[in-house]
């Protein structure tokens, strides 16, 4: 009999990402209640010393509807101040008042 554990598991979107030595993934699944998430995956490959055999190591990160605009944010602050060595509030989709604005109006 099978489990329910894997419903909804597979990716209703994929985006592959190649970059060099690492592989990226942004996958777009949903939960048993519909509810759409994130997955975003890093595989790199590994040689194992002891035989010579290759390993994928892979990790993953769940980003949920409710972080989407904070996590974009950190991301471009982080992007900016490595390409620029500073960060600037207006390179930025929200600023942390319409982030709370939008929660608020929500509720």
């Amino acid at each position: 009999m099978k489990s329910n554990k894997n419903i909804n598991k597979e990716a209703i979107y994929s985006q592959v990402i190649n970059a060099g030595k690492r592989t990226y993934f942004f996958d777009v699944r949903k939960n048993q209640k519909g509810e759409k998430y994130i997955t975003i995956t890093e595989s790199r490959k590994q040689f194992l010393n002891d035989n010579g055999k290759i390993v994928f190591e892979k990790t993953k990160l769940f980003l949920y509807k409710e972080d989407y605009e904070k996590f974009v944010k950190g991301l471009s602050e982080a992007i900016n101040f490595a390409k620029e060595g500073e960060t600037s509030d207006s390179d930025f989709l929200l600023d942390e008042d319409s982030i709370f604005d939008e929660k608020i109006n929500s509720i």
